[in-house]
């Protein structure tokens, strides 16, 4: 990317507004929408390159900052609402932000506490670019009414069987809320703050290693506001309406806009999704404007998606404002977040949640969100070809304030690159053979690890007894006589009892001939237990894994019954059992499909014989608060076998910390199992967890050293950057790899000298890349995408990735750019891809399936051995995150980290919130 030859100011553009008679403060600037065809030099149309969806601002550009105003709270109002959290658990945030909404003229930012958290000494509430004082102070005022005769006046009435205690607080919460009112009344309730138009620079103070800095606290949120500004009221997509903006924190360098509902001729609806964020990257001097677009699917009148608990969703009128009906409300009620959004926009206040919906006026609509069968968001990816010119329509409309295209990138041709793996079942050589055998040998399916067990057990609800018979003669056809399949049907309406007596009896299989694992085919909870709390034991995945795996000592995984509404229920189910399967006898035991090229792309002759992989997995609990799960990974590139060891704190001696001994994946689950989260690295001291922290890595490749190899260490600063702050991005000098908390040892030398090589890797933190390669995996009959290519199982192999090197880095980086989409989903499009992909309308993601990719894989080069060039060291990270490992787990980690999600799910499942709390609570 050229330079400009002279410094040059560009203005962000400001996007008056004007209040309605209800209060609403529109935000949308007239103009047509951006034109889909003309002039461009940009990349984004050669679909053969790879190319990433970031903008950047040119050396010598910078952003002004319009004129801003921040409302904030006076001392005496603080005050007063403080006392108000005293009082309450929960102050009605919620309903106050959706006033402010309503309410503030030019509204750009909230705080995240609204200037109500008590180390906010400022008390500052909203950030505006209002330019009229008193129209600013007017809409403060029209807020803060509402929410005292609304939300805070239900609040501290009385309710019939209070008792003293209760009655003497809501008499407190009264007397507050009259405090309020009287300040109200006087005027005396915020204050304005004005800040002056601010020139925003990113390289005038940058780090030592060259990494962009922001020159003031504002800064990157000043850019993700002017891209949101740029792009609200426009049409970036034909087909898919205005974006509107949501309103974002203050603190945060992102933004979000959401397009108009789509409908589709069967009734589904959803809305095309740009998620703005502000990157940084190790040694590179400037921020990244980083766009990602996907879509949300919403709930249709005709099959409401309701569930006792969170329903969440939008009022799309002229901001998109995010709503929630709080856990453990009525499925009949609606909160009065929700009405305040009516009240502004003409709808109807009294509506049921059923009827939500179905909810228009001519100025907004309601839109909740579309769940899975188990609780997840529904999100799609958009197709390549609506990517390539939704970014070049926004190219067009940010290019007044000075944003380019970010093209500083160049693909990198490894010498050696193998082919992509043809391992797959074709399925023109089965032809006129029955579908169950020929599924039965697709690629997920066709092996098993070399495994001392050789028992697995279905367990199976007894409404899924065909699909345990459809599940046990697929695998048996699979696997011949290696395997012995044994069905254990659960009780019917038995509840605690049911586990007791199937646990026993797996453990007699297990004593006798030694169990696989366990596949619990059953629905899920929620469902079984219609509509409850999904806590009976039978069916409720969580508590099922628990038992399994403390008392059995056994891995499991759960598969969901048939799904009448998929096009080909079979299909499906055999695609979600190759899912199952290969997770559960691959990536539970720590076996690899292979790591000298077979299957998959080749490693080199000279690649290093061990690689370790570092990871910390940061887990907020209530009831103990932050704290992390420290973890190692061991691979073996000649025996394909990966090992866990786990970091813990000895419960004998606090602080001390203990390391668990190399062990298979679910040899840890049973030691995670029966451990509290207290002595997970929970100590409240940051400083001491970091300690802890880089003790264990110290430790852990001291023994390796030790023990006559050189590995290649990977780690991933996800979390693990809040343990090892050296991580960050600003912080990297490969000339000192610092233990900070450990006296601040240099490792560079001594382990340059034992020929260790590291390279940090980032899965959160890259921009999306539009052009993709082929798919992978066997294909299933029936299932084609809009392109007319078959769908795609999951499968232990896919091609090598596409290495991008960032160039302007002064430490060398690079983005792994996966070739195809993630073998754990079918691929974009589905039944009515072809007809609905001018659209950009794409069916309802599988759980598996990424919403937002592909996402490439961040990887920095930090300590390389004579010989080795960043290049070659990054190819063979990209090798090991391409197939070599693969089982079924979609991950975009390399190995051996791609077994993360081994312990990540159970950690997941272990802090259900209807088992009661963190790690070890349920029984």
């Amino acid at each position: 990317m050229a330079n400009p030859l002279t410094s040059t100011t560009i203005t962000a553009q400001l996007c008056l507004q004007a209040t309605t008679e209800t209060g609403a403060a529109p935000d949308v600037c007239v103009s047509s929408p951006a034109p889909t065809s003309g002039p461009s030099t940009l990349t984004w149309e050669k679909p053969q390159q790879s190319m990433p969806q970031c903008f950047v601002l040119p050396e010598g550009v910078s952003l002004v900052t319009p004129l801003l105003h921040v409302l904030g709270w006076q001392p005496e109002a603080a005050e007063v609402v403080g006392r108000l959290r005293v009082l309450l658990r929960t102050v009605p945030l919620r309903t106050l932000r959706a006033l402010a909404e309503c309410h503030i003229p030019g509204l750009q930012r909230l705080d995240d506490q609204l200037g109500t958290a008590t180390s906010d000494q400022r008390g500052e509430l909203a950030w505006s670019t209002e330019p009229d004082r008193d129209r600013l102070l007017a809409g403060g005022t029209a807020m803060t009414q509402a929410w005292i005769t609304g939300s805070l006046a239900g609040i501290g009435r009385a309710r019939d069987g209070d008792d003293d205690s209760q009655k003497a607080v809501r008499a407190a919460v009264l007397a507050a809320v009259q405090d309020l009112q009287d300040l109200l009344d006087r005027k005396a309730l915020f204050g304005v703050q004005t800040l002056t138009p601010t020139v925003h620079l990113w390289n005038v103070r940058p780090s030592s290693n060259g990494t962009t800095r922001p020159g003031h606290f504002l800064s990157y949120p000043a850019l993700a506001d002017a891209v949101a500004r740029a792009l609200h009221g426009q049409a970036i997509l034909a087909g898919n309406g205005a974006m509107r903006r949501v309103i974002p924190r203050h603190t945060q360098g992102r933004a979000e806009l959401i397009g108009a509902p789509v409908r589709e001729e069967e009734g589904q609806a959803s809305s095309l999704v740009v998620g703005v964020r502000i990157l940084s990257l190790p040694g590179f001097s400037q921020p990244l404007i980083a766009l990602e677009l996907y879509r949300k699917h919403w709930v249709t009148p005709r099959a409401p998606d309701l569930r006792q608990g969170k329903i969440t969703g939008y009022v799309l009128g002229q901001l998109a404002h995010p709503w929630t009906v709080s856990a453990g409300a009525s499925l009949q009620g609606v909160n009065s977040e929700y009405r305040e959004l009516a009240r502004a926009y003409g709808l109807d206040e009294t509506v049921r949640a059923a009827d939500l919906a179905d909810q228009r006026s001519g100025r907004a609509e309601v839109v909740l969100h579309r769940h899975t069968r188990c609780g997840q968001r529904v999100l799609t990816r958009v197709s390549e070809r609506d990517r390539a010119e939704a970014m070049r329509n926004v190219a067009l409309l940010l290019a007044p304030l000075g944003l380019e295209a970010w093209t500083s990138v160049g693909e990198i041709r490894l010498c050696g690159d193998a082919p992509a793996s043809t391992a797959s079942a074709d399925p023109d050589q089965n032809a006129g053979q029955d579908d169950l055998p020929w599924l039965a040998r697709t690629l997920g399916m066709a092996g098993q690890p070399d495994l001392a067990s050789s028992v697995l057990v279905i367990v199976h609800h007894p409404s899924c007894g065909a699909e345990a018979a459809l599940a046990r003669a697929t695998i048996e056809v699979s696997t011949g006589d290696r395997v012995t399949v044994a069905t254990l049907p659960l009780l019917a309406g038995v509840h605690g009892a049911a586990w007791q007596d199937t646990v026993q009896a797996i453990r007699e299989i297990d004593v006798e001939q030694g169990v696989t694992g366990v596949l619990l085919i059953a629905p899920h909870g929620d469902r079984a237990s219609g509509g409850g709390t999904g806590a009976d034991p039978q069916v409720h995945w969580s508590a099922a894994r628990q038992a399994l795996i403390r008392q059995a000592q056994v891995p499991g995984e759960h598969l969901l019954p048939l799904d009448a509404g998929v096009v080909d229920s079979t299909a499906d189910f055999h695609r979600r059992l190759c899912h199952a399967w290969t997770h559960l006898t691959w990536g539970q035991h720590g076996a690899l499909g292979s790591l000298d090229g077979v299957p998959g792309p080749s490693l080199p002759v000279d690649a290093p014989k061990v690689v370790l992989g570092f990871t910390a997995i940061q887990r907020d609990s209530s009831q103990f608060g932050r704290h992390f799960v420290a973890l190692a990974f061991r691979s073996c590139t000649r025996t394909a076998r990966t090992e866990v060891r786990l970091a813990y704190e000895d419960r004998t001696a606090p602080h001390n910390l203990r390391l668990t001994p190399w062990e298979s994946p679910c040899q840890i689950l049973t030691r995670l199992a029966g451990a509290s989260p207290v002595i997970l690295n929970s100590d409240v001291n940051p400083r001491q967890r970091q300690a802890q922290y880089q003790s264990f890595v110290d430790q852990t490749i001291e023994g390796e050293i030790d023990g006559g190899e050189s590995p290649l260490v990977i780690i991933d600063s996800t979390h693990a950057v809040n343990l090892w702050p050296w991580l960050a991005d600003s912080r990297i000098d490969v000339e000192n790899i610092t233990f900070g908390a450990l006296g601040n040892r240099n490792m560079k030398s001594p382990w340059q000298r034992a020929g260790l090589r590291l390279v940090r890797i980032r899965q959160d933190n890259a921009p999306q890349v539009i052009g993709g390669g082929p798919g992978c995996g066997a294909a299933l009959p029936g299932q084609a995408t809009h392109a007319g290519e078959l769908a795609r199982t999951c499968g232990p192999t896919r091609p090598a990735p596409r290495l991008l090197r960032v160039q302007g880095c002064q430490i060398p980086t690079y983005l792994s750019a996966d070739s195809g989409p993630s073998c754990t989903g079918r691929r974009e499009g589905g039944q009515h891809g072809e007809e609905n992909a001018g659209r950009g309308v794409l069916p309802a993601s599988s759980p598996a399936q990424p919403a937002v990719g592909p996402r490439p894989l961040e990887i920095s080069v930090l300590l390389t051995q004579p010989g080795d060039g960043p290049d070659r060291l990054a190819g063979l990270v990209g090798r090991l995150s391409s197939g070599h490992g693969g089982h079924g787990g979609g991950t975009t980690l390399p190995t051996p980290l791609s077994f993360e999600r081994v312990i990540r799910g159970y950690l997941a499942a272990s802090e259900d919130p209807n088992l009661g709390g963190g790690l070890g609570a349920a029984q």
